[in-house]
């Protein structure tokens, strides 16, 4: 009940190594190319907010994520999904932060609504969710009512339409609309209402699980925390903070729950992260700043010796 298109991906790179009977790993290979995009769109945003260091620190610090290991190595629709994502914030990023005026629809408006068409044929609109929510937020935030005017949302629908229209016409004509109701009503609205599949979780789940699926960049998430608030009038920071809560909010309140599914905003909370740390000398010498640092160095240090036992525990029981 997905859209094609990371079928479709699959199956090109799968093609040299034989098509059906390729090994599972050829298969696998749009989620490596997922997590490499999604860790160097990062970097670049990164880079373009921190300089270049603090680019390579953000990319990095996704890249290496245990969620980010995990995706990119499994046959899944998720890495790609970031790799789109990502794409889709950076642009609305320079959208939202840098235009001051509509920018002609040739660059950022383009590469915004280009994603989330291409995000739409991956897994349908969990990133337009995370855009929205973003565009949403951030405009009440700071008080900005032009946003609108700047995403250019006239052309840019058509060019979301014409990437995955023309599929989504013809699977539902296909099956006498019977995609729409499996994918929007079960996959999508089914998700929202009640647990699927037994995938349930209470409000907090994601909290609970960062220490693991951000890790090791647990680490750094006091500081990024510290950085967030002391400098939440600086119009960057409203915009990341735009990104990772209100993502956040959303997947906490939604009943089904599965640790992936918080991955779309971790680019916004490794860019924080990045930020913090390259700035943790003069956030630490604000009162009462260590206490969230060293909150989160035991967090890493507990995630660390949890993560570590892992592999033991599964030579000794599977």
């Amino acid at each position: 009940v997905k859209p094609a298109g990371i079928y479709w991906m699959q199956v090109a790179t799968a093609a040299p190594f034989g098509g059906p009977d390729a090994p599972i790993w050829a298969f696998r290979l749009p989620s490596l190319f997922g997590v490499l995009i999604g860790a160097g769109v990062t970097a670049w945003l990164g880079a373009r907010i921190l300089g270049a260091q603090g680019g390579l620190i953000a990319g990095a610090l996704l890249g290496l994520t245990l969620m980010a290991a995990v995706e990119a190595r499994t046959a899944k629709t998720d890495a790609m999904l970031l790799a789109a994502g990502v794409f889709a914030q950076a642009a609305l990023y320079f959208l939202l932060v840098r235009a001051k005026e509509p920018p002609k629809f040739i660059g950022a408006p383009l590469i915004f609504w280009a994603a989330t068409g291409a995000a739409l044929m991956i897994k349908g609109p969990i990133v337009t969710l995370v855009s929205a929510s973003t565009l949403a937020v951030y405009g009440v935030w700071a008080r900005d009512w032009s946003v609108l005017k700047r995403i250019r949302p006239l052309p840019g629908i058509l060019v979301a339409a014409a990437i995955a229209l023309p599929w989504l016409l013809a699977i539902n004509l296909q099956t006498d609309w019977g995609f729409f109701e499996k994918s929007v009503g079960h996959a999508l609205l089914g998700k929202v209402a009640e647990s699927d599949d037994s995938h349930g979780g209470p409000i907090g789940y994601h909290t609970l699980l960062l220490s693991f699926t951000f890790w090791p960049g647990t680490l750094l998430l006091g500081l990024a925390g510290i950085l967030a608030w002391t400098r939440r009038q600086d119009s960057t920071v409203r915009f990341l903070i735009s990104w990772l809560i209100p993502t956040w909010i959303i997947f906490e309140l939604i009943q089904t729950k599965l640790p992936h599914y918080i991955f779309p905003a971790m680019p916004a909370l490794a860019i924080l992260a990045a930020w913090g740390a390259m700035e943790a000398g003069s956030l630490l010498k604000k009162d009462g700043a260590k206490i969230p640092h060293y909150f989160g160095t035991w967090l890493f240090i507990l995630a660390t010796a949890l993560i570590s036992i892992v592999p033991l525990a599964g030579q000794a029981y599977l």
